[in-house]
């Protein structure tokens, strides 16, 4: 199961430790090519999408 939140956030961030996994990553990291390629089923897209609403665009 993936599931993404687009937050704006400042300073350091640290993962719950009993988090399976987590990833913080900028906009422009999420946006490279090789994050992109990464993503199956649509989901790239959707992060693109969920982006763009936010007023980030590549």
């Amino acid at each position: 199961m993936s599931l993404a939140y687009v937050i704006p956030v400042t300073g350091e961030c640290e993962p719950r430790q009993d988090a399976l996994e987590l990833t913080w990553m900028t906009p422009a990291e999420v946006l490279s090519p090789d994050v992109q390629l990464e993503f199956s089923g649509g989901r790239g897209a959707l992060v693109r999408q969920a982006l763009a609403f936010a007023g980030v665009g590549h």
